[in-house]
């Protein structure tokens, strides 16, 4: 009986401990970084680690040709909004006129952590439907691209408005 008794108590406090120990850590990832690691996944637009994305973000947005405008994002709701729109894009081979010969409002979005690091760089051509993304996977650096989503376009031009 008292073995029994013994090893009960054990047991509680191991389940004790260990629940402890995850509740710590999940509460240290959030408040630390901006993505977790179990629903984080790589991909053409999120191509770090999970870990590179620390806390705070901030968003540039601007555009490349004129009228020049910028406007910085901090809110974590509106970047993840971004991340959101943009994985939503559909990679693939496109044909790109405007990059050649730029027409229209092409936009801009830059992504860094608090210290400058930029995690992610993207430019926006609205008449060819298309987003390029800078990557760099240890050595390799080149662009992917990804067909534009209307909506993000709408959040971009809202944003860029409202700085005037």
């Amino acid at each position: 009986m008292i073995n029994r008794l013994s090893v009960m108590k054990w047991t509680v406090l191991l389940g004790t401990l260990c629940l402890f120990a995850i509740v710590a850590a999940t509460e240290v990832i959030q408040k630390n970084y901006f993505f977790n690691p179990i629903s984080f996944s790589q991909n053409d637009v999120l191509h770090l680690s999970w870990k590179s994305y620390t806390k705070p973000l901030n968003m540039q947005i601007y555009t490349l040709t004129r009228p020049y405008r910028s406007v910085m994002v901090k809110n974590p709701s509106q970047i993840r909004y971004v991340f959101t729109k943009l994985e939503k894009g559909i990679t693939g081979k496109f044909h790109i006129n405007q990059m050649l010969n730029p027409t229209g409002l092409s936009y801009g979005i830059m992504i860094r952590t608090s210290n400058g690091t930029v995690l992610e760089n993207a430019t926006l051509y609205p008449n060819d439907r298309v987003i390029q993304i800078d990557t760099q996977h240890g050595s390799y650096a080149g662009s992917e691209f990804i067909s534009l989503n209307p909506a993000l376009l709408q959040y971009l031009d809202k944003k860029l408005r409202k700085s005037n």
